[in-house]
């Protein structure tokens, strides 16, 4: 398994910030890691499956929720939660 540095080796060219290897790296590994990786945890029928299971949920939100609303399980609880105000900003990045 490659690690956060070694993936920081095969992008780092020149004078790049950090914002820029990091977003070269994030694209990389969406690109090319997390979707072949999400294949090996989760078979076919597995994705079938799940997407079953949270169609119900999702119905249920959008009849008796706000859009504000989300929902977080686990594997021994749910937690209905209200996003109030949210803020990003990349502007302080290196």
């Amino acid at each position: 398994m490659i690690d956060a540095v070694e993936i920081q080796k095969i992008f780092h060219k020149g004078h790049k910030t950090y914002y820029e290897e990091t977003k070269e790296i994030a694209e990389y590994l969406e690109k090319n890691f997390v979707k072949i990786n999400m294949k090996t945890f989760l078979s076919e029928e597995q994705r079938k499956t799940f997407e079953e299971v949270v169609r119900p949920l999702i119905k249920w939100l959008n009849d008796n929720c706000h859009p504000r609303i989300t929902v977080v399980v686990d594997c021994s609880h749910a937690e209905l939660s209200e996003g109030i105000t949210s803020f990003r900003t990349e502007d302080y990045f290196r």
